[in-house]
């Protein structure tokens, strides 16, 4: 059976986890193993579990009378009375800052509305940039600051998984979450009217929200989307998280992405290339006369039809369903929405 802490382990632990609490909210870098170590000779032998498991006791406490806690620290409320009786005591002797003397605890752009749950209103950063920045008033709420370490976190949306980065930002004293591509794709997918305004240099009338919700899981925030608001082709200055000459992206991290593609067929590719050459049939490019050897084969093959468009499979005929396009005609084809035939003939306009 669990032995109850007496009052001066309490004390020791809550000391320690405020000494923590502080250096976090004034942007000091720490590591918690360091202040578990030097607790634990302090204590009637108590084992790392069970340390851990007092500290979240703590963060209960610390929620419950409106006070900030660690984020790495996730709240447990089966806890004894006389923890909570020198918790709230050592917050009042050590004057820890109350959330604004309660919630919702607002500032720039977001608003933490509980202890587990806060809302961004989604901007240009959120739409272009692929992340948004979070005021260092309110990076406790991820368990982060401007001095801390680069770390990943999981974002979870319906049964799909996306991961993210805290990244400090010292020269802003402020964090910023970034997103990778897969994530951004279901911005745009979700609000795909904004993001086209965005894209084209325009701002929305009204802009949606991005929930987030923290889980028992170390790290991991359900997030969702919401929007009451009708979207307007409005034509306002854009507000942006990410000033132009401030932004820093990441690229290279690996990560598994799961989706939904058509499959393709080899022999109808072949045979279309048989039938129609290499060359692309709107603007003429040939890979191997520019590039020689080095372009010798090259040619994207075209669906008169998108595939998508069906869902089902259906019959191709490579001769009349499939057109040889180079890649920058292919792109443009599918961004535009132009036909094979309405794209040759503004070519020949110009």
């Amino acid at each position: 059976m669990a032995r109850d802490w007496d009052k001066l382990e309490i004390e020791e632990a809550v000391e320690s986890y405020i000494a923590m609490l502080r250096n976090e909210l004034n942007g000091v870098t720490y590591n918690k193993t360091e202040f578990r170590t030097a607790l634990s000779p302090k204590l009637n032998n108590r084992n790392k579990g069970s340390i851990e498991f007092k500290h979240q006791n703590i963060s209960a406490i610390l929620t419950s009378h409106d006070y900030p806690h660690i984020a790495g620290y996730k709240p447990l409320f089966n806890y004894q009375k006389l923890l909570r009786e020198i918790v709230v005591t050592k917050a009042h002797k050590h004057n820890l800052p109350k959330l604004t003397n309660g919630f919702p605890f607002s500032q720039d752009s977001w608003k933490i509305s509980s202890h587990q749950t806060c809302f961004k209103q989604m901007d240009k950063s959120s739409f272009v940039h692929n992340g948004t920045g979070i005021p260092k008033q309110l990076t406790f709420f991820f368990g982060t600051n401007a001095t801390t370490p680069k770390r990943e976190i999981t974002l979870r949306h319906n049964d799909d998984v996306y991961k993210a980065v805290l990244q400090p930002d010292v020269r802003e004293d402020r964090v910023r979450l970034l997103w990778f591509a897969d994530f951004s794709q279901l911005i745009s997918n979700t609000f795909p009217l904004i993001a086209e305004l965005y894209e084209t240099g325009r701002a929305p009338e009204h802009k949606p929200l991005l929930h987030f919700t923290q889980t028992e899981e170390l790290d991991v925030y359900t997030v969702a989307f919401s929007s009451s608001e009708p979207v307007a082709n409005a034509t306002e200055s854009i507000q942006d998280d990410f000033p132009e000459e401030s932004i820093i992206r990441f690229e290279g991290e690996t990560f598994i992405h799961l989706s939904t593609a058509s499959k393709r067929s080899q022999a109808n590719r072949k045979a279309a290339i048989k039938h129609h050459g290499l060359t692309c049939k709107v603007c003429g490019f040939n890979f191997e006369n520019v590039y020689g050897e080095a372009g010798k084969g090259f040619i994207e093959v075209h669906h008169v039809t998108p595939l998508h468009e069906s869902r089902i499979p259906q019959p191709v005929n490579p001769k009349k369903d499939l057109i040889p396009v180079c890649a920058n005609c292919h792109r443009v084809i599918h961004k535009s929405g132009y036909t094979v035939e309405e794209l040759r003939n503004i070519l020949k306009r110009k």
